[in-house]
């Protein structure tokens, strides 16, 4: 997999080329040939999302959030 190749695309929004550099410059800098801009490679697992996680409120909090409400209708 050593071989493998890259492919990015430039983030210089008049430029946008496509680039293709070997999978051993992961963490690097390179720089685009058609306009100059310097771009750093993805390491490696940069692609694959982390984990997210889902915090639910508790009774408290949605009771006060009820509240809130009753009391802005109230207001209206």
């Amino acid at each position: 997999m050593s071989n493998s190749v890259i492919r990015l695309i430039c983030p210089n929004l008049k430029c946008r080329k496509v680039l293709s550099v070997p999978a051993h410059a992961r963490g690097r800098n390179v720089r685009c040939r058609a306009c100059s801009m310097r771009v750093t490679v993805p390491g490696k697992g940069a692609g694959k999302k982390q984990p997210t996680a889902v915090v639910e409120p508790t009774d408290e909090q949605l009771a006060g959030n009820e509240a809130a409400a009753a009391s802005n209708e109230k207001t209206e």
